[in-house]
C-alpha cells in the first residue's frame, strides 16, 4: 500500500501546525512494516497535540501573551520553599517584604508572560516506542518544557505608583535588582531579577537572567539544555527576547510558524501592552460617567482587588491591606442641573397625578406658590405638597441633594446585582446614639415642617425618628417590595432629583379581601344563572370593515330628513358588512386599580401618606432620591 509522504503533508510556514514537531519527524516510524505478515487494512491519522500544549504552541506562534496563575500554597511553595533556594534568597525575599499572600487570596496573580521558546522531546519508556500491530498505532510519551518572560500588563498607567510606593517595573513576586555596582544596569538587571525569579519558581535549571545580562553587555551567552539553539537567525536589530526566542532549542516547525507570523517584527514595545484587565474597571470616579453606563466593577491600584462598585457615590476597597488606610473613600456629587436637565426646570401649576374613582381628590392653594392636593379614601388619605417647579420653593432641597451624595453612603445588594436601586437607614432617636449626618437630620426637620404646614398635621402627630433612603442612577419601573407602614403614624416621603411616579395602594386587610372575593363570586354565580336562556350576541364593532370618511358623512336636519345632495350618496354607499378575520386587538385604556393613587413627584415635593400601610411603585425618569421619614417602631 502506497503511504503518503511526510514532506508533501507539513504545514505550509505561515500557518499554525497542527501536530507536533517530534510526531511529524518520527512518522515514518509509525508507518507498518512492508514484510509484515499481518498487515493492518488502514493506517489511521496520526494523534494531533494535547489541547492545553495546542493553546501554548499557538501563543507562540501568535506572539501572545499567557497567564499563570497560581493557588496559595504553591506559591508559598515556589517562592518561600527553603532548601532548594538557598538561605541569600530567603533573606533577600524578606527584606524584599515578600510574604505568603493573606488568607484572603485564595489564587495569586503571577502575571503575563511572553513565550520565548520551547523544547519538545521523547521520553524513553523502557524499549522506546510500543508498537501495536492490531491497530497499527504508536504509544509514546513526550515531554514539552516552554521558556517564559514577566512581561507588563499596564501597571504603569496608574499615576498614583509614586505615593503608593510600589515598582511596577518587575513583578510583584520578584527580588528586588541588584545594586547598580553589580555590572547590569538598566532595564536588563531588572529583566534579569524578575526573570530568574520565575525560572527558578517554574522549577528551571537553567538560568535565563544571567543570558539576559549577557546579551546585554554585548557577549556571546552560554549554550547548554534548553538554551542550546537548533537555528540561528537573531540579528543585530533584534531585540532582546527575540534573541532569547531564536537561541532556544525550539523546533524549525515552530520557529517557522512563528518567523512567518504577522506579529513578528522588530518594533518597539515600551509604548505597548497586553492586558486582561477591562477598560471600564479603569475608569475615572468622577462627576463625568453617564449616570446610564453606571460601572459595575473597579480596579484598586494600592493591592490590586477588583472591587464590585457597591456605593452610588462613594469608592474604597474593602481588602485588608486598604481598610488599615485613614484615607477617606474617594467620592462626587453631581450637580442638580446634570440630573434634571434644562427642560425639566419650567414651572407648572398642577402635577400630572392620577386617581382611581372611589378617591376624592381636592386641590388647595397657598400664598407663596405652594399647592396641596388630597386624596381621601375612607379613613385613608394621601397629601401631596407640590412646589409647582418653583425655584424658591426648592432652595433648601437643592442644597441638600449636593451634600447628602458626598457625606452619605448609599449602598446597593451585592446579592442582587441587578437591583437599581442604593439604601441605607437611620435612626434619629437620642436613645440610639448613632452618628447621623447633619443632611439627613436637616431632612428630617424639613419633612416635618412642610408637613405640619402644607399637610396640616400636628407636629404631635407627625414624628420623624427614623429615615430611610432610596436612590437610583438609571431611569426605568420597578415595583417596590418595600410596605409604607403609615397605619399607625404618618409616612413623609421627600423626593431629590429627578421626577418620578409613584403610585400607592393601601394594603388591603383581610377583611377587604373576603368581601371583594365575595363579590367576585357573585359575579359569576350571576353569570351562571343565565346558563340555558338564549342571549342575543352583541356586536363587535372593531370587526366592521372600516368605511371611507367622504361616505359615511350625513348631514341631517332637526326633523331627521336628509337633504337630496345627501339622499343620492348614501343611495350608492353599500351597507356595512361584518369582517371573517380576526378582529383587530384593541389597546385597553390604562386604568388605575381601585383605591389607587398616581403622583408625579417633582424636586422638592413632600407626600404624606396616612391611615393604611402602603405599597407602592415607581416609574423613574432619571437620577433620583427618595427620603422617607416616619417614626421608629
Amino acid at each position: 500500500m502506497e503511504q503518503p509522504d511526510p514532506k508533501q503533508s507539513e504545514v505550509p510556514s505561515h500557518t499554525i501546525p497542527f501536530i507536533s514537531a517530534y510526531t511529524q519527524s518520527n512518522r515514518s516510524e509509525a508507518q507498518p512494516q512492508m514484510n509484515d505478515p499481518h498487515p493492518p487494512q488502514a493506517h489511521g491519522p496520526l494523534p494531533s497535540l494535547p489541547s492545553e500544549i495546542r493553546a501554548l504552541i499557538d501563543a507562540y506562534v501568535a506572539g501572545m501573551p499567557v497567564v499563570i496563575v497560581a493557588s496559595r500554597s504553591m506559591i508559598a511553595e515556589l517562592f518561600m520553599g527553603g532548601a532548594r533556594d538557598g538561605e541569600s534568597s530567603q533573606k533577600n525575599l524578606q527584606k524584599s517584604g515578600f510574604g505568603v499572600p493573606p488568607k484572603e487570596c485564595g489564587f495569586g496573580w503571577l502575571g503575563l508572560f511572553r513565550i520565548l521558546g520551547l523544547e519538545e522531546k521523547r521520553i524513553v519508556l523502557g524499549s522506546g516506542i510500543r508498537k501495536d500491530r492490531a491497530t497499527a498505532s504508536a504509544v509514546a510519551c513526550v515531554q514539552w518544557r516552554f521558556r517564559v518572560e514577566w512581561m507588563p500588563g499596564g501597571e504603569g498607567i496608574f499615576k498614583e505608583d509614586a505615593a503608593i510606593g510600589l515598582d511596577f517595573s518587575r513583578p510583584w513576586w520578584s527580588i528586588p535588582p541588584p545594586p547598580s555596582g553589580s555590572g547590569v544596569v538598566g532595564m536588563a538587571s531588572v529583566a534579569a531579577a524578575s526573570t530568574s525569579a520565575v525560572s527558578r519558581g517554574l522549577r528551571s535549571s537553567s538560568a535565563l537572567g544571567s543570558r539576559l545580562s549577557a546579551v546585554a553587555a554585548g557577549k556571546q551567552p552560554e549554550r547548554r539544555g534548553l538554551d542550546s539553539p537548533s537555528v540561528h537567525l537573531g540579528s543585530a536589530s533584534e531585540s532582546v527576547s527575540e534573541k532569547i526566542g531564536i537561541e532556544t532549542a525550539t523546533p524549525e516547525l515552530y520557529l517557522h510558524a512563528r518567523q512567518a507570523h504577522p506579529s513578528y517584527r522588530s518594533a518597539p514595545g515600551t509604548e505597548l501592552y497586553a492586558s486582561l484587565l477591562p477598560q471600564p474597571l479603569l475608569a475615572e470616579f468622577n462627576s463625568f460617567i453617564s449616570n446610564d453606563v453606571f460601572p459595575s466593577g473597579w480596579f484598586c491600584a494600592a493591592c490590586g482587588k477588583v472591587n464590585f462598585q457597591v456605593a452610588m457615590r462613594h469608592r474604597k476597597c474593602r481588602s485588608m491591606k486598604c481598610l488599615q488606610d485613614t484615607r477617606p473613600a474617594t467620592t462626587y456629587a453631581q450637580d442638580l442641573a446634570d440630573i434634571r436637565g434644562p427642560h425639566s426646570c419650567s414651572p407648572c401649576c398642577l402635577p400630572f397625578n392620577d386617581c382611581s374613582d372611589s378617591v376624592l381628590g381636592t386641590s388647595t392653594s397657598w400664598n407663596n406658590g405652594m399647592r396641596t392636593l388630597s386624596y381621601y379614601y375612607r379613613k385613608v388619605w394621601v397629601k401631596h405638597v407640590f412646589t409647582c417647579n418653583l425655584a424658591h420653593l426648592q432652595k433648601a432641597a437643592s442644597e441638600m441633594i449636593r451634600v447628602l451624595q458626598t457625606e452619605v453612603e448609599l449602598r446597593r445588594d451585592v446579592e442582587d446585582a441587578s437591583s437599581p436601586f442604593f439604601k441605607c437607614a437611620y435612626d434619629l432617636s437620642p436613645s440610639v446614639g448613632a452618628v447621623v449626618p447633619d443632611c439627613l437630620v436637616k431632612a428630617g426637620t424639613l419633612l416635618a415642617k412642610r408637613a405640619s404646614a402644607y399637610a396640616e398635621i400636628g407636629v404631635e402627630t407627625m414624628e420623624v425618628s427614623k429615615l430611610k433612603v432610596l436612590a437610583w442612577m438609571a431611569p426605568g419601573k420597578r415595583m417596590n417590595q418595600d410596605v409604607l407602614r403609615a397605619k399607625s403614624s404618618p409616612v413623609a416621603v421627600l423626593c431629590l432629583g429627578s421626577d418620578v411616579v409613584m403610585c400607592l395602594s393601601p394594603q388591603k386587610g383581610p377583611e377587604a379581601r373576603k368581601a371583594s372575593g365575595s363579590s367576585k363570586k357573585g359575579a359569576a354565580k350571576g353569570s351562571a344563572s343565565k346558563k340555558g336562556k338564549e342571549v342575543e350576541p352583541q356586536l363587535d364593532l372593531s370587526s366592521l370593515i372600516v368605511m371611507e370618511e367622504r361616505s359615511t358623512m350625513k348631514e341631517e336636519k332637526s326633523d331627521g330628513a336628509q337633504t337630496e345632495f345627501n339622499m343620492q350618496e348614501s343611495s350608492s354607499v353599500e351597507a356595512p358588512v361584518a369582517s371573517s378575520s380576526q378582529p383587530p386587538a384593541v389597546t385597553p385604556v390604562n386604568k388605575l386599580a381601585e383605591d389607587t393613587v398616581q403622583v408625579t413627584m417633582v424636586h422638592g415635593d413632600v407626600l404624606v401618606l396616612s391611615g393604611e400601610d402602603f405599597t407602592y411603585s415607581l416609574k423613574r425618569s432619571g437620577t433620583g432620591i427618595l427620603i422617607f421619614g416616619m417614626k421608629a417602631s
